[in-house]
């Protein structure tokens, strides 16, 4: 429950301002309440010092909550900075012909936290034989990593780069595309991101070669369609 108390009795760490050391009386402002937490306004009169004051329990009890949990709906939409960042990278006009494989990935990084957190719970199992006793070596997925290669995969993250239209308008920036837009999936599960890189760079090798498949045709492990991954 909160207190009203003079500025005087706050400890150093929770006075702000530099009137905190006032003696005088403090005025109850309004009270606010925050995930089940009663928060307390101290006005010191006559000065510009808001403190704030709550008890805390020594034991935790199950109505108390220190952080507060933040969901985004879109991570790339929930980064200002970076939109003036690929406008600046990418000029204004192509990037506004790419945002939305942007903002197709920024979706999927915020929809990728709780799947990230069960699979990772639930890592891949190796199945050596079948009911019948054949050997068949197969590594078994949990469903919410499957997901995860469809919010990653299924939306382009590598395929961007080999598809025939992007490279004939962008390809002096398809790494940039590429990983600028993938870094917002990769903030909720950097465990996919990591042999999504280097499925990446698989790719780059074998198109690199002579007798290597042209960009225009990649290989499989850069489609978007899950019967190929």
């Amino acid at each position: 429950m909160a207190e009203w108390q003079t500025a005087e009795s706050f400890p150093a760490m929770l006075r702000l301002g530099p009137s905190a050391s006032s003696t005088k009386t403090a005025k109850m402002a309004p009270l606010v309440c925050i995930e089940g937490r009663e928060w307390s306004n101290l006005l010191t009169p006559g000065t510009a010092t808001l403190a704030r004051t709550f008890h805390m329990n020594a034991a935790p009890t199950s109505g108390l909550v220190n952080i507060p949990e933040i969901r985004f709906p879109n991570l790339f939409d929930e980064d200002p900075l970076g939109l003036e960042f690929w406008k600046c990278w990418l000029g204004a006009a192509r990037f506004s012909e790419l945002r939305g494989h942007f903002s197709a990935l920024g979706e999927s990084g915020a929809i990728a936290t709780e799947l990230s957190a069960r699979a990772d719970k639930q890592g891949p199992a190796l199945e050596t034989y079948d009911p019948r006793g054949m050997r068949i070596d197969r590594v078994r997925f949990h469903p919410d990593y499957r997901e995860l290669e469809q919010l990653s995969y299924g939306r382009g993250i590598v395929q961007i780069k080999y598809d025939a239209q992007f490279l004939a308008r962008h390809r002096a920036f398809r790494h940039l595309v590429g990983f600028g837009a993938g870094y917002y999936f990769a903030q909720s599960e950097i465990g996919l991101y990591c042999p999504i890189c280097m499925i990446d760079g698989v790719g780059r090798v074998l198109g690199r070669r002579p007798e290597g498949p042209p960009a225009a045709a990649p290989p499989p492990c850069t489609s978007s369609s899950p019967a190929r991954w």
